[in-house]
This record gives structure tokens, sequence and C-alpha cells, in this order.
């Protein structure tokens, strides 16, 4: 019918007309697009495997990586991960399928000219070594768990432990229905997602729960400073951990810096040797020192190497068979105390209320105390522990690099009766990015000299520092030279005020009073 015609027709039947058509433009649409979907699969039919089997042959082809089907978002892998350098365990829990997603961001397109989503995207190359500080994928061989973390934290002894997977080593409980929960036949076997993963899976064992009597000796004041890099809490920390961390002697108070795994095998070989004198006395005991009821099975409790050297060993300490009656049988007080001529230690009992002269063996301080206030009340030197002030515990004498940090509201006289020894808490102000802080004295003076105690500079100096490190090290160079050492302090002071201009610091001179007026109480 012509448009004429259809103008002079009733309404009736050009309302008719208009729903006819379209109708037909409706079915014809969805026709074509039917259509064009059959041929898009029949199309996209022998593609499908040749894009599995060069995501595969890219998997295998990594050293050590475990290659697995999951396709990746683009059809053709866009890196070539080079894993040689990478200890073989780190190889192995290397996920490249995630990797290949999670670094898409790092890809640029080549002068050979690919399409704007990668689809025909040449693989380059890229090292993934024990140094790379940009957080990649890794997969728990084990529980099949994906976590994030920098391939220089995994290589690097002292952090090693703290990223590790985190639900077989951290106990970390992940929520149900979560990617990482494992869906293999292999992996569900395992205890579930909201279940702790047993000792026997892992392999070791925590701290706390094995060797209780060595966790009582873990030195919080020093471990949680951001300095020591002790990123785990006594709580968390494994028999197996190589972390250097602090302890605290329970006889002299003294810390000494040890692995945890060391500290853990000079415990065990101490047990060894403490069994051995008590196998004589079982006729008389009746019982072995593991199955005595009156006695706990870890009652050996080690001391610091110091008293150790000494004599002051704990398994004589504690042994019922040969009891500590007289100050002859104590050789770490035998050591500093002063007898006159007609003292014989063989005679002194060491629960007596006799005064004698000591001498501190750390700092030579003379003192005067009774047996038992040394013997059973475990007193210690009055100068090392800051009961009694000298110019060898002052703050303002022993650390005047600290005393420049405090915040100027705080009286100068103050400052000269607080010693390095005091819990007592001080506002600082960092004189090189000025940013205000608060820690104790006793945690202040725990952070050694040349190290900033400031978080900010902390990282910024150890960022520069380990770069520096890393340039010298490809240029053969074994140690930085001085000039090296006062270019990475002028780097990282740079760095800690942000690249202010001259005119800017000039300025910001006067922000040290205010952040020192802003500390007030």
């Amino acid at each position: 019918m012509a448009l004429r015609q259809l103008s002079l027709a009733p309404h009736g039947v050009r309302r008719g007309l208009f729903f006819a058509l379209c109708t037909s433009i409706t079915l014809g649409c969805t026709m074509s697009v039917r259509h064009g979907c059959c041929i898009h699969r029949l199309c996209e039919a022998p593609v499908a495997p040749s894009s599995t089997n060069t995501n595969f042959a890219v998997s295998s082809a990594v050293g050590g990586a475990a290659s697995r089907s999951t396709s990746t978002a683009c059809s053709s892998p866009l890196f070539w991960f080079e894993l040689d350098r990478l200890p073989p365990q780190l190889q192995r829990e290397f996920d490249v399928d995630a990797n290949q997603r999670a670094l898409r961001h790092l890809w640029r397109p080549t002068r050979a000219g690919t399409d704007s989503d990668g689809a025909s995207a040449v693989p380059f190359n890229l090292p993934v070594t024990p140094s790379s500080v940009h957080p990649v994928v890794w997969r728990c061989t084990h529980c099949q768990s994906q976590w994030s973390a920098r391939p220089s934290d995994r290589t690097n002894p002292q952090l090693a432990d703290a990223h590790r997977c985190p639900r077989c080593y951290g106990g970390q409980r992940l929520p149900a229905g979560s990617p990482d929960t494992p869906t293999s036949p292999d992996a569900g076997a395992q205890p579930g997602p909201s279940s702790r993963p047993s000792t026997a899976a892992t392999g070791v064992g925590l701290l706390c729960d094995s060797y209780p009597f060595l966790a009582a000796q873990w030195d919080p004041l020093r471990n949680q400073l951001l300095q020591n890099q002790v990123l785990q809490s006594v709580t968390e920390v494994r028999t197996s951990s190589a972390s250097m961390v602090w302890w605290r002697c329970p006889l002299c108070l003294s810390p000494w810096l040890e692995s945890v795994s060391s500290r853990v095998a000079r415990y065990g070989l101490a047990m060894q040797r403490h069994s051995v004198p008590s196998k004589p006395s079982l006729s008389r005991t009746g019982t072995t020192p593991g199955n005595d009821p009156s006695r706990p099975a870890g009652e050996l409790v080690l001391l610091c190497p110091s008293c150790e050297r000494r004599g002051a060993s704990s398994s004589g300490a504690i042994s019922p068979a040969s009891p500590r009656r007289w100050l002859a049988d104590d050789a770490l007080l035998l050591g500093e105390a002063l007898l006159r001529p007609h003292q014989d230690p063989q005679r002194v009992s060491l629960t007596s209320e006799t005064m004698l002269q000591w001498r501190c063996r750390s700092c030579q301080f003379e003192y005067a105390a009774t047996v038992a206030n040394r013997f059973l009340r475990h007193e210690r030197c009055p100068q090392c522990s800051g009961r009694t002030k000298s110019m060898h515990n002052l703050l303002v004498v022993q650390r005047p690099d600290v005393v420049r940090e405090v915040s100027k509201h705080i009286s100068r006289t103050r400052l000269r009766y607080i010693t390095i020894h005091d819990d007592v808490e001080l506002p600082f102000v960092c004189r090189t990015c000025y940013a205000p802080y608060r820690m104790t004295a006793r945690a202040r003076c725990a952070v050694p000299r040349g190290v900033p105690a400031c978080s900010k500079c902390f990282l910024t100096s150890s960022q520069v520092l380990t770069e520096a490190q890393h340039q010298h090290q490809h240029g053969g160079a074994k140690a930085l030279s001085a000039r090296a050492r006062r270019r990475v302090r002028q780097r990282a002071l740079q760095l800690s005020r942000s690249h202010r201009h001259r005119e800017r610091l000039a300025a910001t001179l006067n922000e040290l009073s205010h952040h020192d007026n802003a500390l007030k109480d």
C-alpha cells in the first residue's frame, strides 16, 4: 500500500497496519541476532582450545611454577615470568595465572602494533628477583589459598615468616564462600576455612604452645620497635622461625639478640644434658624428670649466654639433687660479692639477712644489699635499674641525641632527673621531618644511635639505603663508601621533607615551635 493511500485509510485500518509492521520488524531483528550468535559460536569453536593450550604452555614454561587450567582474562599471555633467581619453594608457590591478571596494568603496547585490549600482544620477559618490591600473588601448595606479598619480603629471613600462607602459618580465618576456599578434591580433605590447621600439617608449632618457658623470656619492649623489624608477636611466631628477636634473661634481666630457631635448638640440647645426670637418682625418686607428677615437664629454664658462661646455669639451680644453700653454690652471686677476709662463702646462707657489698659486673657500681634480697627477691644493681641516678644512666649525659628531639615545652630541669631506664612517656619532635611522636625514655634509648626513631624517616632512610646498596652490589662494590652514605643521608633528608622549596623550608623553621606547643597537655 502506498503512503498516500495509507494516509487516506480509516483510523482503525492504520492502527492495525502499524502493529503488524512493528511485529514483523521485531521478529526480523530476533532472527538476525540468533543467526549472528550461531555464526559467532562457530567462529569461536576452533579458537578456544588454542587459547587454552597457549596459556598452559606459558605456565609450564616458567621454571618451577605450577600451571593451572584457569583461563586468563586475555586470549594470549602478556608476560613471561623469569623465576630462576627465586628459591624453589617460592617458584612453586608463584601463581602464574593470577599474576597475568593482576599485573596487566604493567603491560605497554610495542611498536609492532597491537589491539587496544591486548588480544594480539607479544609477551615480554618480566623478571621476578629476590629484590623485587612489587606485590605479586602467591598460591599455597598445601591449602590452595591465595595472598599477596612482595618477593623481597619473602626472601628476607627477618620478614619471611610474616609473609607466608596466612591460613597455614598465621591461623587466619577465611569467610565461607571466599575465593581462597579450596575446591579441588585434594584440598577438600583439609580443614575447613573456619578451622585452624594442625601443627602436623605445617610441620612447625607455635612457640607459646610448644615452649612456654622460652615465650616468657620474650622482650616486648624491644620487639615492638619498628627499627627491629619484628612483625610477629609472641603468640604468632613459630619454632622454625629464622627471625632475630630480642630476649630478656630472667636472672640478670639483660636483653640479647638471637633467632627463634637457635633458641629452640639450644633448649633441646640443654634438655638432653639435663636429663642425663638425673638417671642415677631414679632409685631414690622412683620417677624420671619427665614423668614426675610434682614437677612440670618443661622445668628447665635457660638463661642468657652471659650468665651461662659465668656458670649460672638454671639446670643446676632447679635440680632437687643439688639444691643451693650457700653463697658458694651460686656462681653468679659469688662473682659479684665483695667478701671480707673473715667471711667464708661456704658458711654464708643464701637466705640470710647478712649485709654484703656487691659490684655490678655490667657497670662496676658498688652498692650494699642483703644476700636474701639478691637471691630471693632478685634485687638488681640500683644504677642499672635506674633507682640511683648517676652519670652512667642520666639521659642528658648518655643520650644527648635523644634530648635534642624532646619537645621544647618539657622543662630542662625535669630532663636532668630522667634516666635511660625510666618508663616515663615523653613527647618528641623529629628534627628532620617535623613529625611529632611519643615514646618512653626506655624505648627511645633502645633505638641505636644513628637510626631514626620517627617511623616516617626510618622507612624513607631504609628504602633509600636499600636502593643504594643494590646499585653498589650490581656495580661490584661490597660496602658503601663514606661518600655514598653521605649521599644516602642527603637523599633521605630530601624525601622526608617532601621535596619542599628553599623558600618553603625557610618558612617552615617555625613549625618546630608550633609542634612543640601543640604537644602541651
